[in-house]
């Protein structure tokens, strides 16, 4: 934890005690309680200073504990990102926020920590979670505004995420990430059509990722086996769309299930 955090909190703590001190002398001199009032005040607002993030280690950690079967970080960093119009606990928030922000091979994956007091030590909570597909990766944009910050703008297919990092080796790693991704999709789309093999494999990925369940394995394999490289492709971006919208709570795991099932009957 931040050592400037901890001696605010510190320094809380001390003029609380001085302020108990001075409000049972006041009982003797009144003119002492006005001044404990003022230290109870000083105190709360070095107290509520001292919160701080989590560091970038420890949100790791969590992260990598939700990840899926298969899936593999490239970066993370903290980042703060541009918010409009969105609603968590109640209030609305608009302008930046600060993310931390996983790259997987898979999915983009966004978190928002907690802020914890520096005593606190259990283990890091994510007040929200946001998740971007990266076969829906369009292109990317980075631009050095001046000192170390770096605005950024990652575009999807199903939205954009916008915003800046704080220091330059952060903006590389999300530029490398992207860059991998994106190399990734040419490599599939000049790859052509793939035999049953590597069909197969595509179709265990599916299964490792949660996008389809076991029961359902069999009934993709008939969208798969033998069928052109672009059908294919668009039934997986398809069902990857819609677990995003699943895990960003769009959509329940009934709907999730019904419409998937959908797909999969429509294209059988």
């Amino acid at each position: 934890m931040n050592f400037n955090k901890s001696v605010l909190a510190k320094i809380g703590f001390i003029l609380i005690f001085i302020g108990i001190i001075l409000l049972l002398i006041g009982f003797a001199i009144p003119v002492f309680i006005l001044l404990s009032i003022m230290l109870f005040l000083l105190a709360m607002a070095l107290l509520l200073s001292s919160q701080d993030f989590p560091t970038a280690e420890q949100c790791l950690i969590v992260a990598e504990s939700k990840l899926n079967p298969g899936e593999v970080v490239i970066a993370s960093v903290f980042a703060h990102r541009f918010m409009t119009g969105v609603t968590w606990d109640g209030k609305e928030v608009s302008g930046y926020v600060k993310y931390f922000i996983v790259f997987t091979n898979y999915f983009l994956r966004m978190y928002l920590p907690k802020e914890r007091w520096p005593w606190q030590t259990e283990e890091v909570l994510f007040s929200r979670e946001d998740t971007m597909g990266c076969d829906t990766l369009v292109n990317y944009t980075f631009i050095n505004s001046g000192s170390r910050r770096q605005d950024f703008s990652i575009n999807f297919w199903t939205g954009s995420v916008v915003g800046f990092t704080e220091k330059e080796e952060d903006a590389y790693q999300l530029q490398q990430a992207v860059d991998q991704i994106l190399h990734r999709q040419r490599i599939g789309v000049n790859r052509g059509s793939t035999n049953v093999s590597q069909e197969i494999v595509e179709l265990n990925r599916l299964m490792e990722e949660g996008l389809i369940t076991e029961d359902e394995f069999g009934r993709a394999k008939e969208l798969f086996l033998g069928k052109p490289k672009d059908d294919r492709d668009y039934v997986v971006k398809l069902l990857r769309n819609l677990y995003v919208l699943y895990k960003t709570d769009v959509l329940s795991e009934s709907e999730f299930n019904m419409k998937k099932w959908d797909i999969l009957s429509r294209n059988k």
